[in-house]
């Protein structure tokens, strides 16, 4: 794989990714796309 990012090395760039789940791993989880794109309904129970 080529890298075309010149503002930032390969290197770099995994050890912030890395970092960056190290640092919120839990928050990390995913979510269901399908119940967050609803629109909100005051009064309305959505569970």
């Amino acid at each position: 794989m080529m890298w075309n990012l010149s503002f930032i090395s390969e290197d770099d760039f995994t050890k912030h990714v890395k970092a960056t789940i190290e640092k919120y791993g839990e928050k990390l989880e995913s979510f269901d796309l399908k119940r967050f794109n609803k629109p909100y309904r005051p009064g309305k129970a959505d569970f």
